[in-house]
């Protein structure tokens, strides 16, 4: 398993993580186009018990942005601003403004992208503060967006000895998982965290 797989039949509810520009090669109308990478955090809808479960997984789009863009002549850049309460958008720092500012969305996904073995966002939606409000947001014991950590930190996060870490990234590694474990600095164990926690607590 490279990456996540995540279900294509519900949709799921994510936070506005991170909002980090990414290069481009060719720029010939430099600070007028934007190549941005929006990151949100995903959560499982619970609606029996009012939860929103973190996944402890990260998934992202990466938009075009800048002053030649026109939202009445680009759809898919409209959606994004409508369902983030995003008056202006032509900026960079319009989008970096975002980050971690309880922005939650809907998403469906889709299938998954031969190039990049990512799910697509199929649909994304609103995600209304008054109805927010009325789940518990669950989340993981961990920082999402460190992906590797010491097994002794595995240990801590998923309340078992540091002997029974070894022993289920093992068990998982043989079992065809076998990027849930790698060797680090100095040849030091260290554990894919997102996908043991997925593979360990189930979805």
């Amino acid at each position: 398993m490279a990456r996540f797989k995540f279900k294509t039949d519900k949709y799921y509810a994510a936070e506005l993580r991170k909002v980090t520009p990414r290069p481009i090669e060719n720029h010939p109308t430099r600070d007028k186009i934007h190549l941005i990478r929006l990151e949100f955090e995903i959560f499982r809808i619970i609606d029996e018990m009012m939860w929103l479960r973190g996944l402890g997984f990260l998934a992202s789009r990466d938009i075009v942005i800048g002053t030649l863009f026109d939202l009445k002549k680009d759809s898919g850049l409209a959606q994004y601003c409508e369902v983030l309460g995003l008056s202006e958008y032509h900026r960079l720092s319009d989008w970096k403004a975002l980050e971690n500012q309880g922005k939650w969305i809907k998403v469906w996904f889709g299938s998954l992208e031969e190039e990049t073995d990512r799910n697509k966002f199929e649909r994304i939606e609103s995600f209304d503060p008054n109805e927010r409000e009325k789940y518990t947001v669950k989340h993981v014991p961990f920082d999402v967006a460190k992906k590797w950590v010491k097994v002794a930190h595995a240990a801590e996060y998923l309340e078992v000895s540091v002997s029974t870490v070894r022993r289920k990234a093992d068990k998982w590694a043989r079992a065809g998982h076998d990027n849930v474990v790698r060797r680090g600095a100095g040849s030091q164990r260290e554990i894919n965290m997102p996908l043991l926690w997925d593979l360990e607590k189930g979805e």
